[in-house]
């Protein structure tokens, strides 16, 4: 698999995982260690750390109506 083939596949499963509201597959995109952070589209969505971030994830999911990723 080419470097471009393997980051179109993380991508996919990231879209695939949010639009599905699937915690446990998002958090398996991220490396498995403390030092991630995701920066969202809300004022208050700069997060650090795995345990903040699948916060954030949640909150989203709570509010998002979105089911796919173009």
């Amino acid at each position: 698999m080419t470097e471009e083939q393997e980051i179109r596949s993380t991508l996919e499963d990231y879209a695939k995982a949010y639009c599905a509201k699937d915690i446990d597959s998002l958090m398996h995109v991220f490396e498995d260690c403390d030092d991630i952070s995701v920066i969202g589209t809300g004022a208050d969505e700069l997060c650090v750390g795995r345990g903040s971030v699948k916060v954030l994830f949640l909150r989203n999911f709570a509010e998002a109506t979105a089911n796919e990723f173009e």
